[in-house]
């Protein structure tokens, strides 16, 4: 009987080592591509995992290969059949100078990152058809280098990078893709269709992402009566710019339903850009809001929110490294995120909008913290402070993907 297929997971922080958990739950023995304090632990302890019961279990180094990017790396004999990528976008072509270096001559590359740049940076150097799109609800959380936190059970979706023909069949996964299809616990499908999930979720972190972080609210802020036009307002402006570049896109009350469902089910949740400017880490907003607006140019289509968002991002993410995280919180950076939103908001309100259409989705209620937000969408308690548990690692990887 044929070996399984080698998999390897390129950029294991706190997504990318639970991946890799289920993986090994199943039989694999995955390589762990990693670096400084995360594979320093990983290579020494092993890989703990907090399941979503509550139970803490050890998975000892001997069930995995890994290897590290931040030593001089001898590449075994053995070849990738499959390289799922969990990293951050500016992260990933360092990891695509390494898998050149491993991939078997039909291996395949996975980008599971936010926004475009890396799917377009892989099918640049390995070719289309080597490429496969990959969308996860998973989630998780980085305790500390070597112990990842599961923070949600989701989907794997993977799906062709070429779009297919209408009158064409869809295709077939290759067949190394079968070691993360017949994975029990990572719930992987194929979606021969993927590009519309892949426009849904970038649509979705440009809507999103910026604003809580420059806001520095969980996602259920959003749907408050303060907050809520402006996310409904880049949907409104971004939409028209991807369908404009030929990504499949929904319609606005589809984009509007996803928005409030999103919002709703993640209410209590940090998004990752949110968090990555709490740990003083790089965000992701220029290659998600960045993305749109290099699709804006390309089209001759003006994209003044998506482009405010990036530079206000900017100065909030520099305001929070410069301010001390033992100050409670205050000072600079509160400063600066209420000029950000009042700078965003008066944008806004001189573009005008037009919000009418969605009337009856916009609609305010009163709920039980004498706030308002969007017919049938909870508003959540603020966000808790960043704490002495929120560090920041030399590592690869994310947390949340929303």
């Amino acid at each position: 009987m044929d070996p399984p297929p080698l998999v390897c997971v390129a950029g294991v922080g706190a997504l990318g080592a639970s991946l890799a958990a289920y993986m090994i739950d199943a039989g694999l023995c995955p390589i762990l591509v990693s670096r400084g304090a995360q594979a320093h632990a990983l290579q020494h302890k092993g890989l703990r995992l907090q399941d979503l019961d509550g139970t803490i279990r050890l998975i000892s180094p001997e069930r995995f290969m890994l290897y590290r990017t931040d030593c001089e790396i001898e590449v075994s004999d053995h070849k990738v059949d499959v390289a799922l990528i969990t990293c951050k976008n500016h992260q990933v072509a360092g990891l695509l100078d390494f898998l050149e270096l491993v991939l078997a001559p039909s291996g395949v590359v996975v980008t599971c990152c936010n926004g475009v740049g890396a799917s377009k940076a892989a099918i640049s150097r390995f070719g289309r058809d080597r490429v496969v799109l990959a969308t996860t609800t998973h989630a998780a959380d980085l305790t500390e280098p070597g112990w990842v936190r599961r923070a949600g059970e989701g989907t794997l979706v993977l799906g062709p990078s070429a779009a297919t023909p209408a009158d064409a069949p869809p295709p077939p996964p290759p067949p190394a893709l079968s070691a993360l299809l017949e994975c029990p616990k990572l719930r992987c499908t194929w979606d021969a269709n993927i590009g519309l999930v892949v426009s849904r979720k970038l649509l979705m972190n440009a809507a999103i992402n910026a604003i809580a972080a420059i806001a520095k609210v969980v996602n259920g802020e959003l749907a408050g009566p303060e907050l809520w036009p402006s996310v409904l307002a880049v949907c409104e402006e971004t939409l028209p710019i991807m369908a404009a570049s030929g990504m499949p896109c929904p319609s606005l009350s589809e984009a509007v339903a996803d928005l409030e469902s999103i919002l709703a089910a993640t209410a209590s949740n940090r998004c990752s850009t949110l968090k990555d400017v709490l740990l003083g880490r790089r965000t992701e907003v220029d290659a998600i809001n960045g993305a749109i607006v290099d699709m804006a140019k390309e089209s001759g289509m003006p994209a003044p929110l998506n482009n405010l968002l990036v530079a206000l991002e900017t100065s909030y993410s520099n305001a929070e490294v410069a301010e001390p995280r033992d100050n409670g919180g205050q000072g600079l950076r509160r400063i600066v995120a209420r000029i950000a939103m009042s700078i965003f908001n008066l944008l806004h309100l001189a573009l005008s909008p037009t919000l009418s259409d969605h009337s009856d989705r916009t609609a305010v209620r009163q709920n039980s913290f004498g706030r308002e937000g969007p017919a049938g969408s909870p508003v959540a308690s603020p966000a808790r402070e960043s704490s002495d548990d929120d560090r920041s690692y030399d590592s690869y990887g994310d947390d949340y993907f929303l």
